[in-house]
């Protein structure tokens, strides 16, 4: 009876696979973030929706922004990344540069600490670095291929407003 006991065991942990979660903590984010606005998770685990309200983060008992994800299997790797709402709001490098996705393989229970050190929509510190001559000419433009939006800058030429020469479009 003992043997049949202990075979069921090992059986039932063949089929069980081990599961693990993990709770990501935002320890900082630029000065400049707007207060009152919500930070979500975005990632290859919510077909990558900047704005899913299944994926906001809450503040914790430490007052940062922190979001538990679910039980996954062990060995599990994700890409995420942080944003507002949307993907013209997605975080970006501390000089305002597009980042690489974020990474995490589900192991052991886990704690991953992140850093957020730009929006997308304040370039780098909560102030355009843009010359004059290029202005935003979409703040949402549609790439229904990738199902996301990007902001779309549009560069003049100086004289562009006074000449009447034709200029190249890239």
């Amino acid at each position: 009876m003992k043997a049949k006991a202990i075979i069921f065991a090992v059986a039932f942990l063949f089929i069980l696979k081990i599961q693990a979660q993990v709770t990501f903590v935002i320890d900082s984010l630029p000065e400049y973030t707007p207060a009152g606005e919500m930070l979500f998770i975005a990632g290859s685990f919510n077909g990558w929706d900047p704005g899913s309200p299944a994926y906001v983060l809450d503040k914790n008992e430490e007052n940062k922004w922190a979001i538990t994800l679910g039980q996954q299997e062990e060995g599990t790797e994700i890409q995420f990344k942080f944003t507002r709402g949307s993907w013209a709001t997605v975080e970006k490098g501390s000089v305002g540069e597009e980042i690489g996705n974020r990474t995490f393989t589900f192991g052991n229970d886990s704690t991953v600490h992140c850093i957020i050190y730009n929006w997308a929509d304040f370039g780098s510190g909560g102030e355009s670095t843009a010359a004059e001559n290029v202005s935003i000419m979409d703040e949402n433009f549609e790439m229904p291929q990738l199902g996301r939006t990007r902001r779309i800058w549009v560069y003049l030429p100086p004289d562009y407003e006074e000449s009447s020469k034709n200029y190249p479009v890239l």
